[in-house]
């Protein structure tokens, strides 16, 4: 009787688990871990919940994440050497972090990821309660509102909103210099330090921000048959990683558009924009893309049928430099950058093409690919080892550049000299290639 039991429960464990595998690539970091992640990630983000609707999903995943996260950050913050409070900029939410032991009196403004729909400063904590304390500067995280309640622009405007005030009157009570503040956000957090960043050009009162890094950004849906989204179809569909459907639905609940509309995006069916204005923007061209990017298998895009109706409903937010970035038609006069890119991310191809615009418009920019990272990877530094070595190489290089003293400006020399230009990708390690564009 018991062996029975036993070979039922062993039976059905063993379909769950054949049920719930998917292979990872070979090349991703700590991939080991990940492979043990990687469900419960999964599991989090359980799709089936999107065919009642995506209120059941995103409620679901906020829920789920929330609990995960506060637990994390109860632990963590028991033995933090960062103190935080929360406070509000102007009406905007925020969450302020001040190290025990201030390495300088310059401050980070924190822009969380998320699809424009999940997380909030609490499920970033532990990164940010990190960053705070690796790079020993005051650190303010933004508590942006989320769609579907509040669609776009509603993130952007708490964006400018909240930074506008900080530069203009809130540093004064964190004892920060205005003229040491560095901006970072990942994912769509980077979508929003880059908006904010052009957008605060408007504002000649304010100072200059000395910093600006973008860590996996989302910045165009103009094209989503770029090499880095055929790639993850080819190479790691159905896993938890980053992948087009979810971006794209995420990216509709943003827009305050009907997701059946979905399928159709990732098609491309809007391409006749791209037809339209292509000469215009051919700075986006595959061809622009290193020869590692540009793999041959995808060289040739298979047609697919236009939708002159999806294209009507999408151009006024693809070419509008507050939802897409990387389109804007003027980008001088832009603090210096590093974008941060990974090889297992659909966004990677739109992060290079931003590092080379930047450039071409004559602003410092620093292109930070890695070689076996993937989107996300900061959120779980403390469990993935190349995360945990990131995070630190760029906290010593946040603070190299936002220095001002002469060791600072030392540092900075040294940071930005292990950017060396080149024009094409250099396996510098097992792990990372750096590189200024």
């Amino acid at each position: 009787m018991l062996s029975r039991r036993f070979a039922i429960i062993f039976a059905l464990t063993c379909l769950f688990a054949y049920w719930f595998h998917r292979p990872l690539p070979n090349r991703l970091a700590d991939r080991n871990v990940l492979q043990i992640v990687e469900p419960l990630i999964r599991i989090v983000y359980i799709k089936i919940l999107s065919y009642f609707g995506s209120d059941w999903q995103i409620y679901w995943a906020r829920k789920s994440l929330h609990t995960l996260a506060r637990l994390n950050s109860w632990v963590h913050s028991m033995s933090s050497d960062v103190e935080s409070f929360d406070s509000q900029f102007d009406g905007v939410p925020v969450r302020i972090y001040i190290p025990k032991t201030l390495h300088s009196d310059g401050a980070l403004v924190f822009i969380h990821g998320g699809g424009f729909v999940l997380f909030d400063v609490d499920t970033y904590d532990a990164l940010t309660r990190d960053l705070a304390s690796e790079t020993g500067m005051v650190t303010v995280s933004i508590n942006y509102r989320l769609a579907p309640e509040n669609i776009f622009p509603a993130a952007v405007e708490d964006c400018e909103r909240a930074l506008v005030h900080f530069l203009r009157e809130g540093y004064q009570a964190l004892r920060v210099n205005p003229l040491k503040v560095a901006l970072i956000g990942d994912s769509a957090g980077g979508n929003l330090v880059a908006v904010t960043t052009q957008r605060l050009q408007r504002f000649h009162d304010l100072p200059s921000l000395k910093l600006q890094v973008l860590i996996y950004p989302f910045l165009q849906l103009l094209d989503l048959k770029t090499p880095s989204y055929r790639t993850a179809l080819n190479e790691y569909a159905g896993t938890a990683l980053l992948e087009p459907e979810s971006l794209a639905r995420y990216i509709l609940i943003y827009l305050g558009l009907d997701t059946k509309h979905t399928e159709a995006l990732l098609k491309n069916s809007h391409r006749s924009l791209v037809d339209r204005y292509g000469e215009q923007y051919g700075y986006i061209s595959h061809s622009h893309l290193p020869k590692s990017f540009a793999l041959e298998a995808f060289s040739n895009i298979e047609s697919c049928a236009q939708d002159e109706s999806l294209a009507a409903l999408m151009e006024p937010y693809i070419f509008d430099p507050n939802f897409s970035p990387l389109l804007s038609e003027n980008l001088t006069n832009l603090p210096p950058a590093l974008i941060v890119t990974c090889e297992y991310d659909i966004l990677r191809d739109e992060g290079f093409f931003y590092a080379k615009r930047l450039k071409e418009h004559n602003v410092d920019v620093f292109w930070w690919h890695l070689e076996n990272g993937f989107h996300g990877m900061f959120n779980m530094h403390r469990l993935l080892s190349l995360a945990r070595e990131q995070l630190t190489e760029m906290s010593a290089f946040i603070r190299a550049m936002t220095g001002n003293s002469k060791a600072e400006s030392e540092a900075s020399t040294i940071a930005m000299s292990r950017f060396t230009l080149t024009d094409q990708l250099h396996n510098k390690s097992p792990r990372q290639v750096e590189q200024s564009i």
